[in-house]
């Protein structure tokens, strides 16, 4: 299974075999089969190969290139309207493991990380960009989804999750946020943020569900 973006929104796809080596995938556009231009149809899929963790950019006609290089294990990504391509990266020493999440302009991450845009989070999961170009951030772990200002500069914008997993946001700039159930203890929901952090409960969900994404449909449906 991979994931895919469509600029804010995601949805599952099996792409053939670009599903058997990349495990996740961004769109940068306004439209799948009807786009206003070639570059607006740009897809971005991040993943590993015998050369190391790449993000890869398909075409609208499937031509494959290299967009950025030098990751290590990159995971979820998450376009903001400016084009820059935002991704989780699990880097290892000898010693631990950290997520880091990069900010990726192209078409080399510096090696060994270089300059983070952002580090130091317990378990970094899922990412999604507003209209604004503030990166959010669900930490699986601490149960907190961080916002980061294009300027790097971090806020929590909510916390007290269970486990938070995937976030999307709709068209007015509400995040939905899938918090998965602590075994029969907890009940799972699916909340719904206002811009200014209010909260309320969107769906509540089966205690044996563990809903890992998020996508909203062109008609707004979640």
């Amino acid at each position: 299974t991979m994931k895919t973006k469509l600029t804010e929104t995601k949805f599952k796809s099996a792409l053939g075999r670009a599903g058997q080596l990349f495990s996740r995938v961004a769109w940068l556009g306004a439209g799948i089969l009807i786009c206003s231009g070639a570059s607006a149809q740009n897809m971005f899929v991040s993943g590993t190969d015998p050369r190391g963790g790449e993000i890869f950019n398909f075409s609208w006609d499937g031509k494959q290139s290299i967009f950025a290089s030098a990751l290590h294990y990159p995971g979820d990504l998450a376009v903001d309207s400016a084009g820059n391509v935002f991704v989780l990266d699990r880097v290892c020493s000898e010693l631990f493991c950290d997520t880091v999440i990069h900010k990726v302009t192209g078409p080399t991450v510096p090696p060994n990380g270089g300059e983070y845009f952002a580090s130091g989070l317990t378990y970094p999961s899922y990412l999604a960009v507003n209209k604004a170009g503030s990166l959010f951030v669900a930490d699986y772990q601490s149960g907190t989804i961080y916002q980061y200002k294009p300027s790097g500069s971090r806020r929590t914008f909510a916390s007290g999750l269970n486990h938070p997993g995937g976030i999307a946001f709709d068209s007015a700039g509400n995040l939905f946020v899938a918090d998965n159930s602590f075994g029969r203890i907890y009940q799972g929901s699916i909340y719904k943020y206002k811009p200014d952090g209010s909260r309320v409960i969107f769906a509540r969900l089966d205690s044996d569900d563990h809903p890992m994404d998020l996508a909203f449909e062109s008609m707004g449906n979640l």
